[in-house]
């Protein structure tokens, strides 16, 4: 059973690639979850961790762009978004780093609820631009 879930009806954007990318998403932080559940040392989160981050860093650039192309009007404070939760990895990546009591978990629950409410709660407000 999946830690989080990639349903289509939910949190499908508009855009074959976004919608693509966000799934790939899901799966990341589903295996993340699981080495997690399956007690994988540290080494192992972190890689996985960092695979989150280069994928959502490259994630963000294609969609800045493609919000770009359509004219999304709320662009600006979009990126912003996206800004604000780079820093906020970034604190988790060197809480990771550093070994704090109880830092996986806190990774684990803050990558679910940030993709799950990200995506419904911003990027489907560029939706009507992209069809």
């Amino acid at each position: 059973m999946a830690f989080v879930d990639w349903e289509p009806q939910t949190y499908t954007v508009g855009s074959n690639q976004m919608d693509h990318q966000h799934e790939k998403l899901f799966e990341i932080i589903n295996r993340y979850a699981a080495a997690m559940d399956r007690k994988a040392p540290r080494g192992d989160l972190a890689k996985i961790f960092d695979e989150v981050v280069s994928f959502a860093a490259y994630h963000f650039k294609d969609e800045e762009a493609m919000m770009a192309k359509v004219n999304y009007p709320d662009l600006p404070r979009h990126k912003l978004i996206h800004e604000a939760l780079v820093k906020q990895v970034s604190d988790l990546k060197q809480e990771l780093t550093r070994g704090d009591a109880g830092i996986e978990s806190k990774i684990k629950f803050f990558l679910k609820s940030w993709l799950t409410a990200h995506i419904k709660g911003i990027d489907t407000k560029y939706t009507p631009f992209v069809h």
